[in-house]
């Protein structure tokens, strides 16, 4: 397992939108420990999962699982038990929040796909101020992202603000209220040629890659 840019957008996905777990299976007298990275997503992040599982495929030589469950929702797991030591010696970490790996912060090809990965799994993409647009990237997580808002600062050339916020969501008719903490950038002129060089191409949710695309566009003429 080497650095690549396939490897940077893998991990961007799974620190973002993944699920990494350990489980125990029993086969018949014996427990087995299994350590699996799952991704689930609507039909409209398919695309994501689909280059996700294509590099998940290239990287362990194993097909994994897929299926579309009972909500709609598409799924893939992938076991990874086999492959912890060469995950750790690249400095892979899955906890939250997204950190990129050391390689990544220091080759901007790297970064790029990396960002793609992030974008397009927890990445919100807004054009705000009709009459003078600004475009705006939001990433949301369950943890202060320090890691990634500084590589952001040093890698985009750009600010990255930071604040905490006050969720609501529902999981089987359950309300639970919790803390998210977000750090938001713009698609700026100090790194439009970055974000189109480096993350455009690699990023795949055409709504997210589109509105960041016509946005640079409609500032460049």
């Amino acid at each position: 397992m080497e650095p690549s840019k396939e490897l940077a957008y893998w991990v961007g996905v799974a620190q973002s939108d993944g699920h990494y777990k350990i489980c125990n299976e029993k086969r018949g007298e014996n427990v087995i420990e299994r350590h699996i990275i799952q991704l689930g997503v609507s039909i409209k992040s398919l695309p994501m999962l689909k280059k996700f599982e294509t590099i998940s495929q290239k990287i362990f030589g194993t097909s994994g699982n897929y299926c579309i469950d009972k909500r709609k929702k598409h799924r893939f797991e992938i076991k990874i038990k086999r492959f912890l030591d060469k995950i750790k010696k690249v400095s892979i970490d899955f906890s939250d929040p997204p950190k990129p790996p050391s390689w990544c912060i220091r080759n901007i090809e790297f970064f790029g796909a990396y960002m793609a990965g992030v974008i397009d799994g927890d990445g919100d993409v807004r054009v705000t101020r009709p009459q003078y647009p600004q475009c705006a990237v939001r990433i949301t997580s369950g943890k202060e992202q320090k890691d990634l808002r500084v590589a952001i600062i040093n890698m985009l050339g750009c600010g990255c603000s930071y604040r905490s916020i006050t969720k609501e969501s529902q999981i089987d008719g359950r309300n639970f209220i919790g803390t998210g903490h977000v750090i938001e950038f713009y698609i700026s002129p100090k790194n439009f040629k970055f974000t189109e060089k480096f993350i455009l191409p690699e990023m795949t949710i055409p709504y997210k890659r589109n509105m960041i695309k016509e946005y640079i566009e409609l500032k460049t003429g």
